[in-house]
């Protein structure tokens, strides 16, 4: 079959080594490493491959989630994060990782944010500045901050529903939870595969041109 052939190239180059029991041998530990091979390459593929657009199933994204939340849920960013999915800033059809903790302390969600100026002006400071929590100027600094605030949402284009740490880096339209989908890992597979063959070919030129070469020559008869 040529796909046999293709995959094992030196097959029948080599008939009489069959008899050699040193060559069984050698065949055992090849098929041992090579699907041990195959093991670690899946993996690390599963490491390597780009999280993208077409290779996930997106489930919501923050200010959606957050627009469509009760606003009794005065901060919708842990229900966000309870929810059984990945999380990531989605642009330019290419995934960057936003860990759960990192949203949880700097993202503050919800569907009328205008009503929680305060609550965002405490968070904000508790988690950025908390040294001023228990200072003389805390008052101060956290009616300047609302005040702030509030002449963000004046000057925003369109309705606003988070205020995102500067240091997340993403619009709160484009911080999805999602999952790979059945892309991704057949991205994954067929990467490891090319791995693997690439690798059980580097095995036997090795081994059949390197060690066979050296001990037969060129022989190829069976009796050899």
């Amino acid at each position: 079959m040529k796909i046999l052939k293709i995959i094992f190239p030196f097959i029948k180059k080599y008939p009489f080594l069959q008899e050699k029991w040193w060559h069984r041998f050698a065949v055992v530990i090849y098929s041992i490493s090579t699907i041990a091979f195959l093991a670690i390459a899946i993996f690390v593929s599963y490491l390597i491959i780009q999280e993208r657009a077409f290779n996930i199933t997106i489930k919501n994204n923050l200010r959606d989630f957050s627009k469509s939340s009760e606003e009794s849920m005065i901060n919708t960013v842990p229900l966000f994060l309870k929810q059984n999915y990945k999380f990531g800033c989605l642009e330019n059809n290419k995934i960057t990782y936003v860990s759960d903790y990192t949203l949880e302390k700097k993202a503050f969600c919800n569907p009328k944010i205008e009503n929680h100026l305060e609550d965002v002006a405490d968070k904000l400071i508790k988690d950025q500045h908390p040294e001023i929590l228990n200072s003389i100027s805390y008052q101060r600094d956290r009616t300047e901050l609302v005040d702030f605030l509030k002449k963000t949402l004046q000057e925003d284009t369109e309705k606003r529903y988070c205020f995102i740490g500067a240091d997340i880096n993403c619009y709160s339209g484009n911080i999805i939870s999602y999952r790979r989908n059945f892309m991704f890992y057949l991205e994954g597979t067929i990467c490891a595969l090319i791995l693997t063959y690439l690798f059980s070919l580097f095995s036997q030129i090795t081994y059949f041109m390197g060690l066979i070469y050296i001990v037969y020559g060129k022989k190829s008869k069976t009796d050899a």
